[in-house]
């Protein structure tokens, strides 16, 4: 084996599993990024259930206050009424 011939072999020895590295590190960079974008999509869709759900609970208050309301109103005549 001459050098020369050494030297390339010696090249793609090394040649090869840097560059395969490198692109390991990009398809890695490329996972973190697709992940954290993923990520924030789930962040957001938890803050959408929870708004939706602080708002269901809001509604209901409401309604039951109205309801009292409507039903203090109603029985308003009867308690004048009952106390003729």
């Amino acid at each position: 084996m001459d050098e020369r011939s050494f030297h390339r072999l010696l090249r793609r020895t090394v040649a090869i599993p840097v560059a395969l590295l490198v692109l390991l590190a990009v398809v890695l960079v490329v996972e973190i990024l697709s992940l954290t974008s993923a990520l924030r999509w789930v962040d957001h869709a938890e803050e959408v259930v929870a708004d939706s759900r602080e708002l269901m609970r809001n509604m209901t208050n409401m309604e039951t206050a109205i309801r009292v309301h409507c039903w203090s109103l109603l029985s308003l005549p009867n308690r004048r009424s009952s106390k003729s």
